[in-house]
């Protein structure tokens, strides 16, 4: 027991008696031996560990407080260091059997408690990120569901005015007299034929990747109809 914090409480004023190296090397600047447990650690006297103890002697019961946090300073005076403590209670008898103190096991779990909190820390950050990937993700989706809505769209209105344009060169070559023709002018009426069917083209290719996007998209989930059409009526009942 010796590499282990133990101490002992005699008596119901918890007076300290047999105190392990490793308990007093958690109190380095105090002096245990002899002294009731709060006056050796008054600070304690706000907090549920003389009740605890109490219960103990006066039941015979054994109690257990996990990681408890607990404000304690090390050296008489000194500053308060939060730490996380497990105790386990346990009730003393003598020879007679009858209960004479409270033995305590003190184990200091405040590295495992911080490593956990830690990892609880990085998780709900991790779970932010992960929400907020979503939401970026979600929001790329609509806007490239807009922008392919769009191509397809202009692309779409602008077929016509190009189309008027083509049949208003054609119909310009057809009634521009021969002897109008002259070969700067022919040559001007076909470089424009060839800018707009170009201009055609590319606006059938936009057209036919608009629509293979939007076609390989999600597809649109289904609606009840049923509700639909009865908000529908209840809209028109009046």
């Amino acid at each position: 027991y010796k590499g282990h914090p133990i101490a002992t409480l005699a008596g119901p004023d918890l007076f300290s008696g047999l105190v392990t190296p490793a308990y007093q090397q958690v109190f380095p600047g105090r002096e245990l031996f002899g002294k009731s447990l709060l006056d050796v650690l008054p600070e304690l006297a706000d907090t549920e560990i003389p009740g605890l103890c109490h219960q103990v002697y006066a039941t015979g019961e054994t109690y257990v407080a996990e990681e408890l946090p607990l404000p304690l300073a090390r050296h008489t005076d000194g500053p308060p260091e939060e730490a996380y403590w497990t105790f386990t209670y346990q009730a003393r008898r003598n020879a007679q059997d009858v209960i004479d103190g409270v033995v305590v096991f003190a184990y200091d779990v405040s590295s495992q408690v911080r490593a956990r909190q830690q990892v609880q820390t990085l998780n709900q950050q991790l779970t932010t990120h992960n929400t907020d990937l979503d939401d970026t993700n979600q929001q790329l989706v609509r806007t490239n569901v807009d922008l392919d809505s769009f191509v397809y769209t202009a692309s779409h209105d602008l077929q016509g005015p190009l189309n008027n344009l083509d049949g208003l060169l054609q119909a310009l070559r057809q009634e521009l007299p021969v002897s109008e023709r002259s070969v700067p002018v022919a040559h001007l009426l076909e470089l424009l034929h060839d800018s707009v069917e170009r201009f055609q083209h590319t606006l059938t290719h936009l057209s036919a990747i608009a629509r293979t996007q939007a076609e390989a998209g999600p597809q649109a989930p289904l609606v009840p109809l049923a509700d639909v059409v009865r908000d529908v009526l209840l809209d028109l009942a009046l």
